[in-house]
Formats: C-alpha cells, structure tokens, sequence
C-alpha cells in the first residue's frame, strides 16, 4: 500500500474515531427540532446512547436506547438497534427494531410498537368513549416509497381490546394484516373477531386515508354495541354495516 493511501486511511480512521467520541448532545444541541419534539437526559455519542424521555406531539417515549447495527451497511443503509419502554408495562410506549435509512429511503426491520389504545383517541376525528386494551404493531420488514411503501408485511393487533359504553365491554382480540398495496399502507381484517370487521383500510397520509369495511357485530354483544353499530347505517341482508369513507 503507499504512502498516500496509508495517509488517506489514517486521516479518515481518525475522522471516524473522533465521531464516535463527539457526545450526541451536543449534536442535537447543533439540530433546529420542531416545536412540538422535546427531549430529557440525553447522553452517550452517535453510535450508541440513550434519552430519558422523549415527547413528540402528544406521545411520550420513555428509556431511550439505540445502538450501531454494522450489518445494515451491507444493505448501504445506516441503521440502528432501538428500544425504548417497558414492554410489560400495559400504559406506555415501548418496542424494539432496526431502524435504517439510505440512498433507497427509510427502512424497518423485525420491529414491534406497542401503545395503550386510548392513546388514539385524541388522534380521532371524532370523540369516543374511553377505549380498553392495547395496540401491538409487528413489522417484519418495512421499505418506504411514495406515497408510503414499497414494501411492507406486518400484523396490527388490538390486543384486550374492549369500549366504555355504560361499563367496560371486552371485545377480544381484533387482528389485522399490514402489507403494501399499490404503494399504500393497507390493513386488512378478514372478519375473525367479535365486531365481525371484514375489509380494508388503505392510508395514503395522516390525513388521507380511505376505509372500506364491513362490520356485523357478534350476538353476544351488548345492545349498546349492537345500537352504536346501527348508527353507522343500514344493515344489509346478511346483517352487515358498510363502512366506507
């Protein structure tokens, strides 16, 4: 090897070893955050550090932890191992994945979010009642494209799911299938489930979506469910609600 090229390599291995040294506080102190993202007890450096708590919006995440994953560079991507939360704590955030971006976009792989499922209610366009149980998203591999995806297989799950509606009423588990449809996020529900939903949903943006679904809740359910239902329309001949919007 010359003598340049032994330069070159030095100058870049110390470039490189410097980075890893530079605390990570004090480059998101350098960063313009939005208004609504704040942050508490940052520490450790780029390749691996953790954050207290973290708000964005009206979600808060908790323990913080991320991690260099050097095998994501053999897909030209910079990705991290991330985790934050406790996932045996029912009323807080928490997961766990690789999170990566590159030249070819974002990227998610083998990753798991779980959320209380009230936590959406002040995201719904409509108000609701107090909602019971939680969300559970699992992600085997996510590729972002335009408008959302390029690829996607996944599962979302509502887990002890339930509603407030005069006293708590346990719905079970609502289980859906998350893939990339024509570039869109599509979650599909095949009609296993106490609320019989049968259809898909189909998310373009957080403000452009479209859902198709049908619903024909379980006769063992409450009237209240049975008459919150039939408010949505008019029931066809096999006992079904068409939802579409």
């Amino acid at each position: 090897m010359s003598k340049v090229k032994l330069i070159v390599l030095f100058i870049i291995s110390f470039i490189l070893f410097l980075v890893t040294l530079i605390p990570v506080s004090l480059v998101a102190s350098k960063l313009s955050l939005p208004k609504n993202v704040a942050y508490q007890g940052m520490s450790g450096n780029i390749w691996q550090g953790e954050i207290q708590s973290l708000q964005a919006n009206k979600m808060l995440f908790e323990n913080i932890h991320w991690k260099f994953e050097f095998s994501s560079l053999l897909h030209g991507n910079l990705g991290f191992d991330v985790k934050f939360g406790n996932p045996r704590e029912s009323q807080q955030l928490s997961g766990r994945g690789i999170v990566s971006t590159g030249l070819t976009g974002h990227q998610l792989r083998d990753f798991v979010f779980r959320m209380p499922a009230d936590d959406i209610r002040p995201f719904l366009p409509l108000p609701l009642n107090p909602i019971a149980g939680r969300f559970i998203t699992t992600i085997d591999i996510f590729q972002s494209g335009t408008p959302v995806c390029e690829q996607l297989s996944g599962e979302f799950i509502w887990s002890k799911s339930g509603v407030n509606m005069n006293g708590p009423i346990p719905l079970g588990t609502i289980a859906s299938t998350l893939l990339c449809d024509d570039n869109k996020l599509a979650i599909k529900f095949d009609g296993d489930n106490l609320l019989g939903i049968d259809g898909t949903v189909f998310v373009e943006s957080g403000t452009r979506y479209n859902i198709d679904v049908f619903v024909k809740p379980d006769a063992s359910l409450p009237a209240a469910i049975h008459q919150g239902v039939g408010m949505l329309g008019k029931m066809d001949n096999k006992g079904k609600y068409k939802i579409k919007l």
